[in-house]
């Protein structure tokens, strides 16, 4: 699976949706609260097996700065 695919899979199951895209962001959709990003943000480290740091985490508020900082860090596809 793909990193965009992976990461729509891990907004999906976090906030419990079925729709979410490259444009989502905390707020949009409505379950993406503040709380709900920490959730975000430890299943993408979790899948991805990457440590993300406490001042990145206040920068990645959408789907697409998950991409482009999984991108840029070149993660690699934590392979099952």
């Amino acid at each position: 699976m793909d990193t965009y695919k992976r990461i729509i899979k891990v907004l999906n199951e976090t906030l419990n949706i079925d729709n979410a895209d490259i444009n989502a962001e905390v707020g949009e959709p409505y379950q993406w609260d503040s709380l709900k990003h920490l959730k975000v943000i430890l299943n993408i480290e979790k899948e991805f097996n990457v440590n993300i740091g406490a001042m990145r985490i206040t920068e990645l508020t959408s789907a697409k700065k998950i991409y482009e900082f999984l991108t840029f860090e070149n993660v690699k596809a934590n392979v099952d």
